[in-house]
C-alpha cells in the first residue's frame, strides 16, 4: 500500500511539473526536486521521464472510462425509471 501511495504522490507531484514547464522541457531533477524524494525513490518506481509520462496517460485515461461508465449507468438508470414510470401510467 505505501508503494501505490509513493507512486501516485510522485505522479501528482510529476503532474505538476509537466503543466508548469512542458513536456520537453522536464528533466528527473525537476520532477525530484518537486517530489522532495530521493533520487533512488522516485527512480525505483520510475527510470526515465517517459515512464512516468506514460503512466499518467495511463491513469487519466483510466479515470475517463470509469467516469463514462459511472455515467453510462446514471444513463440506464434514468431510463428505466422513465420506462417504469411509463408503464404505471398505461
Amino acid at each position: 500500500m505505501k508503494a501505490q501511495k509513493t507512486q501516485q504522490y510522485i505522479l501528482n507531484k510529476s503532474l505538476n511539473v509537466f503543466i508548469r514547464k512542458g513536456y520537453s522541457q522536464v528533466t528527473m531533477t525537476d520532477i525530484i526536486n518537486e517530489c522532495e524524494v530521493s533520487r533512488g525513490g522516485v527512480y525505483r518506481y520510475y527510470p526515465s521521464i517517459k515512464e512516468i509520462f506514460v503512466a499518467l496517460v495511463q491513469q487519466m485515461n483510466s479515470q475517463r472510462v470509469n467516469n463514462g461508465f459511472k455515467n453510462f449507468a446514471e444513463y440506464l438508470e434514468n431510463e428505466k425509471k422513465d420506462l417504469l414510470n411509463i408503464r404505471d401510467t398505461v
